[in-house]
């Protein structure tokens, strides 16, 4: 399916003649349907973590070896600093003979991020989100060295305009949905609540072919209220089976199988209420708030 989607949006592209186009990865790098194009302008490799393992390797160098497959021949890559893989970023640049640009440190701030001694402005919350900018301010200097010309005021309307659908996204001011869902995008979670300096109420579901029991017992842990929930659908969790973990952590959670009522009970709560655990959580969640 993942292949053949991405073959009808290589021809809408086209057909539309994009300038330039953003291909993301479905999984991996090396054998992905997006890895058929040629040398890109810029590949670019956030941070790693373990996720899909039972297809890209059990360990980060495995993982970070299937994906810096993206890496081609005579090309340019940008990434940020993940310092455990490094050496095998570093090493397949070289086999490729790739011009390879590893960003410095960025700084959160309450407004945005400081990066090379310039703040700006960004629309996107989360701790996290700061190193990505980075990112994106490297890939924009490879960019204008190729010819393009992408100016430092677009470049800083685009930060403060961005926003990402669940990812720390709030949709109120007392509500914010992440959809991470592996043990990296759970600890990023939990650095951006810890942040917050407030009380928080998890609504949490987890698809069962995830890492689920080390992620929930990471997340809970920034919780005073948790509230277990489940969505209709085989790979989903129950929501009992979080409890259990809760339980077992000394953590008190309700099991509320049914996402309105779950977030209806949080909803009584005085603390930030932070729903999370998956993207398939979000179809229907603007409808049930």
């Amino acid at each position: 399916e993942f292949a053949f989607i991405t073959a009808v949006a290589m021809k809408y592209f086209a057909d539309c003649d994009c300038d330039i186009v953003v291909l993301e990865t479905g999984m991996g790098g090396r054998l992905d349907a997006t890895n058929i194009i040629p040398t890109p302008e810029c590949a670019v490799l956030t941070s790693i973590s373990l996720d899909h393992t039972q297809y890209l390797g059990e360990t980060i160098d495995e993982i970070a070896k299937e994906k810096c497959g993206i890496i081609k021949q005579g090309g340019c890559v940008v990434t940020v600093p993940n310092i455990s893989v490094q050496d095998i970023i570093k090493a397949t640049a070289k086999t490729e003979d790739a011009n390879l640009i590893i960003c410095d440190k960025a700084t959160k701030t309450d407004s945005g991020f400081i990066y090379k001694d310039k703040e700006y402005e960004l629309g996107l919350g989360g701790v996290y989100q700061a190193e990505n900018a980075s990112a994106v301010t490297e890939i924009i200097g490879v960019l204008n060295q190729k010819g393009y010309a992408i100016s430092e005021d677009a470049m800083r309307d685009g930060f403060k305009y961005a926003q990402w659908q669940a990812r720390y996204e709030f949709v109120t001011p007392d509500i914010v949905i992440d959809g991470g869902h592996n043990k990296d995008g759970i600890r990023v979670l939990k650095e951006s609540l810890k942040a917050e300096k407030r009380p928080i109420t998890l609504v949490i579901t987890m698809m069962k072919d995830k890492d689920y029991a080390e992620c929930i017992s990471d997340i809970i842990s920034v919780a005073e209220n948790v509230i277990a929930t489940e969505l209709d659908m085989p790979r989903a969790l129950k929501a009992d089976e979080i409890k259990k973990i809760c339980d077992n952590s000394g953590v008190n959670c309700l099991a509320i199988p049914d996402v309105g009522d779950a977030i209806a009970e949080a909803m009584t709560k005085d603390s930030l209420i932070c729903i999370c655990g998956s993207l398939y959580l979000y179809k229907d969640l603007n409808e049930i708030i």
